[in-house]
């Protein structure tokens, strides 16, 4: 009796095990862009991807992020350690449940663009949610992994009926940041420099408040 009990147990583990492992298939679609978020959003949570960390990332580099659920900045190196997920790579958008995403290809480049994302399956509608980035609309790579595998801290999703315009509105707001940040950042420097020269106390204030 016991060892039947036994057995059953180590079945009812593999069998969650396995069902936990195939939650979501990830699907990598060379090419995926804006003008296929529409397609994605009838089907499924749609959302813009943040392919690595730092000022660079490559194909190499955003591949190994997504296989292993973390992600490491690209002043470090490409991220190592045990892979969580494998991956497909399709060149048409595949049926669900799938989680379906467009990465950067080739060598080292500006980590200044991100990509489309979608979860189709799964129940998921709307825009994607994540607790990696906070902003509605805006995933990081580390959290399809967590997804693939159906575990709690995975993506989620909001209901919205017009999830494909504001994820490119989104990409556009983040664009336009991205292009007054440096300059924004000069004026700032340039301010504290003449405060330090006329008034040295308050220059370093200003200092230690732009460092915070």
């Amino acid at each position: 009796m016991a060892r039947t009990v036994a057995l059953a147990f180590v079945l009812f583990v593999l069998t969650a095990a396995d069902a936990q492992a195939t939650a979501f298939r990830v699907v990598v679609v060379p090419g995926l862009g804006f003008e296929d978020l529409p397609a994605l959003a009838e089907r499924g949570a749609v959302g813009l991807l943040v392919p690595g960390s730092g000022p660079e990332t490559s194909g190499l580099a955003a591949r190994a992020a997504l296989v292993r659920g973390q992600v490491t900045n690209s002043l470090r190196g490409i991220t190592t350690g045990p892979r969580l997920i494998s991956f497909e790579t399709s060149k048409t958008i595949p049926d669900g449940p799938a989680i379906i995403v467009g990465l950067p290809s080739g060598p080292a480049q500006a980590n200044t663009r991100r990509y489309p994302v979608a979860v189709i399956g799964g129940g998921y509608e709307g825009l994607l949610t994540s607790a990696s980035t906070r902003i509605t609309g805006l995933v990081s790579i580390v959290d399809i992994a967590p997804t693939a595998l159906g575990r709690e801290d995975g993506l989620g999703w909001t209901p919205d009926g017009n999830g494909a315009a504001r994820v490119s509105a989104l990409d556009d707001r983040i664009s336009a940041n991205n292009q007054y940040r440096i300059p924004a950042t000069f004026l700032v420097v340039v301010l504290v420099l003449v405060l330090t020269l006329a008034w040295p106390r308050a220059g370093l204030l200003g200092f230690g408040a732009v460092l915070g």
